[in-house]
């Protein structure tokens, strides 16, 4: 399968661009944008649909909280014919305050949303 991976680099102070940069020169399916200064994650995430050409987009953020192994089962279910494919995090590391505002979220976006969301809530890991 024919696949780009953008990285967004939103405004990091260490040497990870020159590391994204390395990543780029051995392989230029890896695409690179660097942010003036941190925007944020909801601006880096834009910024990488933005410029994303591909027919999908798997959307995965760097701190590894999800792991990066589960992304080849997601073309797979959208060559399957699923318009929309994502994972639900099953256990979270996170302290019961955050676990249950994270439970209410999504109990209230799957109330007002009029695709149906499916989610677990998560408990600890």
């Amino acid at each position: 399968m024919d696949y780009e991976v953008i990285l967004v680099n939103d405004g990091s102070r260490d040497n990870t661009w020159q590391i994204m940069t390395e990543i780029h020169q051995s392989d230029p399916r890896w695409k690179m944008v660097c942010l003036a200064r941190n925007f944020g994650h909801q601006v880096a995430l834009w910024t990488g649909l933005t410029v994303s050409r591909g027919d999908a987009v798997i959307v995965l953020d760097a701190d590894l909280q999800d792991p990066p192994e589960i992304v080849p089962q997601f073309p797979k279910e959208w060559t399957e014919g699923c318009d929309v494919v994502y994972g639900v995090r099953q256990k979270r590391k996170e302290s019961l305050l955050k676990r249950t505002c994270y439970s209410l979220y999504y109990r209230i976006l799957a109330r007002l949303s009029e695709v149906e969301i499916r989610w677990i809530a998560a408990t600890s890991a």
